[in-house]
């Protein structure tokens, strides 16, 4: 998959990157690892429409040492989180100098989400 991205993004002259990445950890340990930090700071958000798809369920019956069990899609998701930083708001705050991403201002997007 990682190639095939690779090479549409060259196609449409994409700026973005994809980096392959292979993990010989366990995917329960992986999954864990990721969600672990974010969900007991409490920083883990979903937009609305994510409710309604097989996501959640699958995040619900999840269960780590269940061998057999419907858990791609976190482990997608768990590969995301752990390839983003965890922002720490006491450093970098609204009214912080600068933030985590030094020299650039901040940007408000339009959305329909609900923070």
């Amino acid at each position: 998959i990682p190639r095939i991205l690779k090479n549409t993004l060259r196609a449409e002259n994409s700026l973005a990157t994809v980096v392959s990445q292979h993990s010989k950890k366990a995917k329960a340990l992986r999954i864990m690892e990721a969600f672990d930090a974010p969900m007991a700071a409490g920083r883990l958000w979903v937009h609305e429409s994510v409710r309604d798809t097989p996501f959640m369920a699958e995040m619900r019956e999840w269960k780590p040492e269940k061998a057999r069990c419907r858990d791609d899609g976190l482990d997608a998701v768990a590969g995301a989180l752990s390839q983003s930083p965890l922002r720490i708001e006491q450093l970098y705050g609204k009214n912080a100098r600068y933030g985590w991403a030094r020299g650039h201002k901040p940007h408000n997007a339009k959305s329909d989400f609900l923070v």
